[in-house]
């Protein structure tokens, strides 16, 4: 009866062990917090950018959008992911020479800007795409 006894215990010191890794890098990765402005900048032309994620409270953990006021006052938010994990270490950086506002998520490019080209690129890890934003200006 012992042996059955310490059988059992071992076995569920192991179970307890095995979802300990996948219950801990969800917490880590997708647990609430950290909702807000990640990462936000100012051009010297009144052109304002910022990166914001929101906890969804669901299987889709955060939402993370883009949004820009070109100087009128007027932000217009762009997708980036809607079931990502937590953001962390996200930098907005300024390209004088390329003209482009870059935003890095721990040093992986996310969002760019180009402001010659008029465009706005993202790439989420699951998909990139580039989209015209005079075409997304038309649907606001």
């Amino acid at each position: 009866m012992q042996s059955n006894k310490g059988f059992i215990q071992s076995a569920l010191l192991f179970i307890v062990a095995l979802l300990a890794v996948p219950i801990t890098y969800f917490l880590y990765h997708c647990s609430p917090g950290g909702s807000g402005v990640l990462a936000s900048l100012e051009l010297q032309d009144g052109k304002k950018y910022k990166i914001r994620q929101t906890y969804n409270w669901s299987t889709e953990p955060y939402t993370v959008r883009f949004f820009m006021d070109e100087g009128s006052g007027k932000w217009s938010g762009h997708y980036v992911d809607h079931e990502a994990c937590r953001w962390r270490n996200v930098v907005m950086t300024y390209d004088a020479a390329g003209d482009r506002v870059i935003v890095t998520e721990q040093g992986v490019p996310r969002v760019i800007v180009d402001r010659k080209r008029d465009t706005y690129w993202l790439d989420n890890g699951q998909f990139s795409r580039e989209e015209k934003l005079a075409d997304h200006r038309a649907n606001q």
